[in-house]
């Protein structure tokens, strides 16, 4: 058992952020940004927060991550622990979220640690003029690493957008794709061969069946990112779990702790892989995102690029003060800063106390 925390109130609140553009979102197009905040107050007064972010966030999945927590809300309350909302919800969303609140009503007591910067990679998604436009910005603004969200277009389409932003940003900047599993292992491989010369480094989520996968990492030069694979049913995650270590050195994995928190997946990724790991987020807001960079910190390689630059996409926050997004570095040591809510940009679904 750890540490004991008596929560004596218990409230859930609904918050809807508009996008800058519309994204897309595992193959789902998305103008706004949805989910839930978590508000604890101990018995001394202390309040702290955490973040509901499902993916995809649509109303259904908000929903029932909703009735969820009303359904077990009575064993929320009193001496907890982390370990113990681990083991009650079903939901890995829910889960970061109460052990991110916890955790940042504990810093809120404690002494302040020194951290290093780590460094973002720029997202670029949207339309062929919305990557481009932003290829260039993000090149002028200092970032070494770029990741182009290309699931939605053609194997043409693409490799003409990808040889336009080498010309934009360069031969330098190192650039990863990201496919959703969206492309025939048929059009990845024929992709593969025809940018060979484009200095890509790896390929997120390269093909949609897990037995492509392996056909993949066999016969392409490319590394692949594995991400969505580690959210599916037990049987298939361990599948491609015994995939990414028999090829160690042409996996990366991708880490989003609020999709698989608590789970037996995070334990195997955050805690015991010799993979290389990229954190990532899972288009929180800033409560949220917050409760990521914590989880860089204590489980993460902090020499890597995280993936944090969906926050740029956001139209505001609900969080102040808003996070220093977008920018090519952010120091950890934002963490344990303080940060209030805006309470009149949420809606409150529930409340209860002891």
């Amino acid at each position: 058992m750890g540490k004991q925390f008596s929560i004596c109130k218990l409230s859930v609140y609904s918050y809807c952020i508009p996008f800058r553009i519309p994204v897309l979102i595992r193959g789902v197009r998305f103008s706004q940004k949805g989910g839930l905040l978590i508000k604890i107050e101990n018995s001394e007064g202390y309040i702290s927060w955490g973040e509901v972010s499902p993916l995809p966030p649509t109303r259904e999945k908000i929903i029932a991550c909703i009735h969820e927590i009303e359904n077990k809300h009575t064993d929320c309350l009193g001496e907890k622990d982390i370990s113990e909302f681990t083991n009650l919800f079903d939901f890995p969303e829910i889960k970061f979220a109460f052990a991110c609140a916890l955790n940042f009503l504990e810093r809120g007591k404690s002494k302040k640690q020194s951290c290093p910067k780590i460094n973002i990679n720029a997202l670029l998604t949207g339309d062929i003029n919305n990557i481009l436009k932003h290829a260039k910005e993000k090149k002028d603004s200092g970032y070494s690493v770029l990741k182009i969200k290309m699931g939605e277009f053609s194997l043409s389409v693409g490799k003409d957008l990808l040889q336009r932003v080498r010309d934009i940003v360069g031969r330098d900047i190192e650039v990863v794709l990201d496919l959703n599993r969206q492309w025939t292992f048929k059009d990845v491989m024929r992709f593969v061969e025809q940018i060979s010369d484009l200095k890509i480094v790896y390929i997120e989520d390269p093909v949609g069946n897990v037995d492509d996968l392996t056909s993949y990492l066999q016969f392409s030069p490319m590394k692949a990112g594995i991400d969505e694979y580690f959210e599916i049913g037990k049987s298939l995650w361990e599948k491609v779990w015994e995939i990414s270590q028999t090829y160690k050195e042409k996996v990366v994995l991708i880490i989003k702790p609020s999709a698989i928190f608590g789970t037996e997946a995070w334990d195997r990724l955050a805690k015991n892989s010799e993979n290389v790991r990229i954190f990532t987020a899972a288009w929180e807001a800033g409560v949220g995102l917050r409760g990521v960079m914590d989880m860089v910190r204590r489980y993460g390689d902090i020499t890597q690029h995280i993936g944090l630059d969906t926050y740029s996409y956001l139209e505001s926050d609900i969080a102040y003060p808003e996070l220093p997004i977008p920018a090519p570095h952010i120091s950890l040591n934002i963490i344990d800063e303080p940060f209030i809510v805006h309470e009149e940009r949420i809606n409150k679904i529930a409340s209860w106390s002891v």
